[in-house]
């Protein structure tokens, strides 16, 4: 606008084209060309008006001068403008003018037509307007984010690996904390936050952050669903969550800025024999370079104003927070559930239910909705951990009363219900417990006195359940020993003795 306004204060000075040319340096032909875009417009010698008034009447009657724009260009885009407005929404502007240029449908280069949309269709676009936020208050925000720190070559096996980094900066003092992670999951992410509070040595009232799913399961303005083991972790520290509008990563410009900040300042140009010399590097790099530079914005050591804001964040608690995950499960029909490849048992009556379980480092915790079901020792992957309290009482009962079950349980009957059972587990033999079990059942039927008189003979025989059973069932139990065994010998099928019976003496 300066140039073309010179260019007519000169003319309307009387100077001719070639004067202007020389006094102001502007190329001949585009001096004719502003030349004859403001006579077209009506713009003559006399009055001689101000340089204010030039610039005021170009914008109003010449606007294809401000912008270097030949007015039968801005004639073609002027009749496109709306079909040029709707185009935008989907495309950028050199795609739009490719495709219209290609068409045959508009003449201009790519530039004039950049500056005829900038000027003319975004003219009112409310959309294009920057609204600076209101500076956050002492101990109130921390913004976090996760960002490609670069490639670092393992220096002992020469793998090439891409490198992250987790950004925690607090946007009052601007004091920031980074740490180098090569996974993005849900343990990093927590752990990661634990550790920059550690050294603030405080906690931020909110936590602003993206809408990844380590934080954010659903996002939502008004009502959105957290991580439930980000949430814990939230809660534990009694901080709040603020995730940013979808796809509105402005919501959180202090740490966007910094992640090329960081990548700069930190890694750039530097090399580091291993992972823990990046690690250690970190801590020094936030403390020395970042936190005693006199920020652009605040004019300040972020270290100075960090002295002021710790004193206005939470404390930490008294313990640290343990990461957990949570799993979410279906009881399958052996109500084992499977969580990181390892077995867990679940009461019955929860198969084919969904159910949660909560992964800590030593335990794990199954729950249904809010209410804890189950508790489990966590075990490695590939093996399984079975409560046989867990199943019906008449499925698992075999697995459960097995023999060390049967001795205990023997003993609290009497001695010879005990002698009777050792004896039968001697030898380890499946059936042989199958028949300390079935004796031990009978317990639920007959008296402790009835048992142990039953067991007393059938010790003195064969020992066997069905002796124990039969004596029990027909009362011979309650009779004295002596006469159960005279009882026995005077049986009719030994009447003659054996050796009448094998001689052929019975007819």
């Amino acid at each position: 606008m300066s140039d073309i306004v010179e260019v007519l204060v000169h003319w309307q000075a009387g100077r001719t084209v070639r004067q202007i040319v020389r006094t102001t340096g502007v190329a001949r032909n585009t001096v004719r060309k502003y030349l004859a875009a403001a006579e077209k417009a009506g713009l003559k010698r006399e009055p001689v008006l101000s340089k204010s008034e030039l610039t005021a009447w170009v914008s109003k009657s010449c606007p294809e001068l401000d912008g270097e724009i030949r007015t039968d260009f801005w004639t073609e885009l002027r009749g496109l403008h709306d079909e040029i407005a709707e185009a935008l929404k989907h495309s950028t502007m050199a795609t739009v003018w490719q495709r219209l240029h290609d068409a045959g449908r508009v003449r201009c280069s790519v530039i004039t037509f950049r500056r005829f949309v900038r000027r003319v269709v975004r003219e009112g676009d409310p959309a294009r307007i920057t609204v600076i936020r209101p500076p956050a208050a002492m101990g109130e925000v921390a913004e976090v984010d996760f960002g490609v720190l670069g490639m670092w070559v393992d220096p002992v096996t020469q793998v090439r690996r891409r490198l992250w980094l987790f950004l925690m900066v607090l946007a009052a003092s601007r004091h920031m904390y980074i740490r180098p992670v090569w996974k993005l999951d849900l343990k990093t992410w927590i752990r990661c936050h634990v550790e920059a509070f550690e050294f603030f040595g405080a906690v931020p009232m909110r936590i602003v952050l993206d809408n990844l799913k380590d934080g954010v399961m659903k996002a939502s303005l008004y009502d959105p669903k957290f991580n439930r083991t980000y949430a814990e972790m939230a809660q534990f520290y009694g901080t709040l969550l603020d995730p940013c509008r979808l796809e509105k990563p402005r919501d959180k410009p202090v740490v966007e800025r910094n992640v090329p900040y960081a990548r700069d300042s930190f890694w750039s140009g530097r090399h580091f024999g291993s992972f823990d010399a990046i690690l250690r590097a970190a801590p020094i790099w936030c403390m020395e370079t970042a936190g005693s530079r006199v920020h652009r914005t605040t004019r300040q050591r972020p270290l100075d104003l960090f002295e002021l804001e710790r004193k206005l964040m939470l404390p930490l608690p008294a313990g640290r927070y343990e990461t957990v995950s949570w799993h979410k499960v279906k009881v399958p029909r052996d109500i084992h559930i499977n969580v990181r490849a390892a077995l867990y048992s679940v009461p019955w009556r929860y198969q084919s239910q969904w159910l949660q379980a909560c992964l800590r480092d030593k335990t794990v915790e199954v729950f249904d909705g809010e209410e804890l079901v189950k508790t489990h020792i966590r075990v490695p992957a590939g093996q399984r951990q079975t409560d046989w309290a867990d199943y019906p009482q008449e499925k698992a009962a075999f697995f459960v009363r097995n023999a060390p079950w049967c001795r205990k349980y023997a003993e609290h009957i009497g001695p010879n219900t005990t002698l009777v059972v050792a004896s039968l587990l001697e030898d380890g033999a499946i059936h042989h417990l199958r028949q300390a079990q079935a004796i031990l059942r009978l317990a639920d039927v007959y008296p402790v006195e009835r048992m142990e008189a039953a067991c007393r003979v059938a010790a003195l025989t064969d020992g066997q359940f069905m002796t124990v059973r039969n004596l029990l069932s027909s009362g011979r139990d309650q009779l004295d020993v002596a006469v159960i065994h005279e009882r026995a010998n005077t049986a009719p099928a030994f009447l003659h003795g054996p050796e009448v019976v094998l001689a052929g003496g019975i007819r």
